[in-house]
């Protein structure tokens, strides 16, 4: 169990094999079929994946997800794809936005990409880890959909910015699920869905920190709570 996150929206998975260090391209079930209960632990461990190998999404070492079998071409250039800015974990407008647009247009949304900034927010220690001043630490609505009470109604897919709960997304430092529906790309990750590839890149560059090793841990000092998420070329590499 990790520190930082709340007995109320921990996470119970299935047992996995631990990969190897070689970065792997897996075809990957769907994650309705891979979310399960509550653990009786004190933080949730990081939602994970098993692929055709048993390899996993949220471990430790850099794992390429591909997210769905391939489609025809037909299928492919029909996709419709909603982009968003800085989320700032307020999923619940995001998603009325995208159902309102998909009423008014006719059409079906079949993925999101946030760009930055989701601010993945389970319970108050997370927003202890937030670079941000005390007037914007609040919760949004992101927990909800952590918790289990509702359900992101697309997949979504985002990388983090400067405004994350960082003791979080360190659990995730390779990428994984963080709710059912919603998708982490880790510090640096690439995947495919339904023959997209997608990749990102999460955090904010500092030449000053570039080529150093991610040392920073939680409870975080001023200075490690900024450090923590500048991007390194040790996780562009791996």
């Amino acid at each position: 169990m990790r520190r930082g996150a709340s007995s109320r929206h921990a996470i119970s998975l299935p047992p996995i094999e631990r990969p190897s260090r070689r970065s792997t391209v897996q075809t990957l079930r769907p994650p309705e079929q891979l979310w399960s209960g509550s653990s009786k632990s004190e933080c949730g461990s990081a939602p994970e994946l098993r692929g055709q190998a048993g390899l996993r999404t949220g471990g430790r070492a850099p794992v390429r997800a591909e997210l769905s079998s391939p489609v025809t071409l037909t299928r492919l250039f029909s996709m419709k794809i909603a982009v968003e800015g800085c989320c700032h974990g307020e999923l619940d407008k995001i998603y009325e936005t995208i159902a309102f647009l998909e009423k008014k247009e006719g059409v079906k949304v079949d993925l999101l990409l946030c760009c930055g900034d989701f601010q993945a927010v389970r319970n108050e220690g997370d927003m202890k880890c937030m670079a941000v001043p005390a007037k914007y630490r609040t919760m949004q609505t992101f927990y909800k959909y952590y918790s289990g009470e509702k359900k992101a109604p697309v997949l979504t897919i985002f990388i983090g910015g400067n405004h994350e709960a960082s003791n979080h997304m360190q659990e995730l430092s390779y990428g994984g699920w963080v709710a059912p529906n919603i998708y982490y790309l880790g510090y640096a990750g690439v995947i495919r869905y339904k023959g997209i590839r997608i990749g990102g890149l999460s955090g904010i560059f500092k030449s000053r920190d570039y080529r150093k090793g991610h040392h920073e841990f939680p409870p975080y000092n001023p200075d490690t709570l900024r450090s923590v998420y500048h991007i390194r070329t040790s996780r562009c590499s791996d």
